[in-house]
């Protein structure tokens, strides 16, 4: 039974549900970064692959941040222990991890093609967001939580308030 311990990163075995990967579209990048309590967590060399970037670039960034005030480093940011094999031994290697706001500050402070497209999906997300009331990612929500994985069932929530919603518009049609 692998260990459940969560600051602990089995590099080799991931648990069902802890990761997403990342595909770019021309298939140079493929990241699989961390899903954890509800947020996904990348090292800095995880940020500057995404991003194209050097890791001092992200390490510059993410100092101006924390500096700045943007973000509190001790809600956005974790040590895990990696767990690496190396040979027969295993060790764990304590490495820090940033979760999403990081990399929502990082991708609006960074230039290039990829921080443009990332900027620009994050816009149409605020934006659908903005004139919808909500933000919907049909194809990924059908298939989650994956089994096994100790991640809330967002679509009984999401039941939950669109019948909620159905129960007030339809009280507010007999009431007038």
């Amino acid at each position: 039974m692998p260990n459940r311990d969560p600051h602990v990163i089995h590099e080799m075995e991931p648990a069902p549900g802890e990761f997403l990967v990342f595909r770019s579209g021309d298939g140079k990048i493929e990241l699989n970064p961390r899903l954890e309590r509800e947020t996904v967590w990348m090292t800095q060399s995880d940020m500057a692959q995404l991003f194209q970037c050097s890791t001092d670039t992200v390490s510059q960034n993410l100092k101006r941040i924390y500096d700045e005030g943007e973000l509190n480093p001790e809600e956005t940011s974790q040590e895990f222990s990696l767990l690496r094999r190396e040979g027969l031994l295993e060790a764990k290697h304590p490495i820090a991890f940033y979760n999403l706001a990081v990399l929502f500050a990082l991708g609006f402070r960074l230039r290039g093609s990829v921080a443009n497209l990332f900027r620009s999906w994050a816009s149409q997300r605020l934006q659908e967001y903005t004139l919808k009331g909500f933000a919907l990612d049909g194809e990924r929500f059908k298939s989650f939580p994956p089994e096994g994985s100790e991640l809330p069932d967002y679509f009984s929530e999401l039941l939950a308030a669109v019948e909620t919603f159905r129960e007030s518009r339809n009280s507010g049609l007999t009431g007038r």
